[in-house]
């Protein structure tokens, strides 16, 4: 069977038998005997007596060409199926491989179209099936390669009651049908057969629809998320500049850190350990458990406002550390902490994206849709990625150092 793109001919396709006679020959000469000139044109001679003088003298110079011996077997092919591409040759053996490609084509097609008049004749090309396929699209395929650009052709399948298609899908109408018949080895035909199976395909099509959209579904999930990454990625890439944006990472993760405080109720120590241990300082907050004072109790936007301030302090004498002891390396570390890991969460995402895959699939037993408990989840282990990612970049940014 042809594949997409390629047309049978009948008769053969003279440019794939030109090119691999001329790379057999080629190759031949090449490796045996490149220096023998003489020899070369006497067997020359014997091979090709029906082409012009010129293809022989052409052929014999090629094959001592020194530019022409450097190369490989693999390259000589290439040239060969790139010939056509080769507007301007730049090497002299290019030139030549053209002009005998060109000779052979002119002394081929003779002999072609005698051949395609006799296959023509005798009724074409004849398509055997020994199966049928799940699709109707790819049985249609192969039925169509017996009728190309107008030639006569047939085609004919023959298929057993063994085969998957009747086996599974045709039904026990097909093997009422087949007790009422003769009881020997002979073929049958019947239209009755052939609704049986063009029913099966359908059904197996309509199956497989099913199948793809309800995939679909899930890979539109997934992809919804990986152009959220993307385009973040894009803007760090594009951006001279990435600390808008660092600055942002650091007033959300303090605001992330405040709403869990707030949220658990925990304890006045805990609040500040973990503070203190993203922003990699001592706090005067801490000062508070001397004076009997609740942590929870302060005005929300003073705390927020103040640990906004830590943070940035705490960001400045960064940048003011390492860029006295190297300018500009602030700029290229904000970037690669960013770029650095949002792919590695990415990657951690996409894995457990598959596993929430296959699990999901077990809720069905609970009465439950997978596909809503695919999208619930796969949203907060998408926020959960972006909470952990925002937590690593500042973290490490801040502890960073030159040694």
């Amino acid at each position: 069977m042809a594949g997409r793109g390629t047309d049978i001919i009948l008769g053969g396709n003279i440019e794939f038998q030109i090119r691999k006679q001329l790379y057999t020959l080629l190759v031949f000469y090449k490796n045996q005997i490149p220096q023998n000139s003489s020899k070369s044109i006497f067997v020359l001679l014997n091979n090709f007596s029906e082409l012009p003088q010129k293809f022989i003298s052409v052929l014999d110079s090629l094959i001592v060409d020194e530019e022409f011996l450097r190369l490989s077997d693999t390259e000589i092919l290439k040239i060969l199926n790139e010939s056509d591409q080769i507007q301007s040759p730049k090497y002299m053996y290019e030139c030549s491989i053209k002009f005998l490609i060109n000779q052979l084509l002119i002394y081929r097609k003779k002999n072609q179209k005698l051949d395609n008049l006799v296959v023509k004749n005798l009724g074409g090309l004849y398509i055997i099936g020994t199966e049928r396929n799940d699709s109707r699209r790819i049985d249609n395929q192969l039925r169509g390669r017996c009728g190309r650009q107008g030639d006569p052709g047939l085609s004919r399948f023959f298929l057993s009651l063994d085969d998957k298609l009747l086996r599974l899908f045709g039904g026990p109408k097909i093997q009422d049908f087949m007790q009422n018949q003769f009881l020997d080895d002979s073929p049958l035909e019947s239209k009755f057969l052939t609704k049986s199976l063009d029913s099966a395909q359908k059904r197996i099509e309509e199956a497989d629809y099913d199948g793809r959209k309800y995939l679909f579904d899930y890979d539109e999930i997934l992809n919804k998320q990986r152009n959220v990454v993307y385009y973040e990625r894009r803007q760090i890439l594009e951006s001279k500049s990435v600390r808008d944006k660092v600055l942002a990472y650091g007033e959300q993760v303090i605001s992330e850190i405040f709403n869990e405080i707030k949220n658990k109720k925990i304890q006045t120590s805990q609040a500040l350990f973990l503070i203190e241990n993203f922003l990699g300082t001592n706090l005067v907050v801490n000062l508070f458990s001397k004076f009997n004072l609740k942590f929870l109790d302060i005005d929300t936007i003073e705390l927020k406002t103040y640990l906004f301030q830590e943070f940035w302090l705490c960001y400045q004498s960064k940048i003011i550390e390492l860029e006295v002891r190297q300018p500009g390396i602030i700029l290229a570390l904000e970037r690669t902490l960013i770029l650095l890991y949002i792919d590695i969460s990415w990657k951690e995402h996409l894995q457990k994206m598959s596993l929430l895959r296959d699990a999901v699939g077990w809720r069905g037993y609970g009465q439950r849709n997978p596909l809503f408990e695919y999208k619930d989840d796969a949203y907060e282990l998408f926020q959960n990625r972006s909470q952990i990612t925002r937590h690593l970049i500042i973290y490490d940014l801040i502890r960073s150092s030159m040694l």
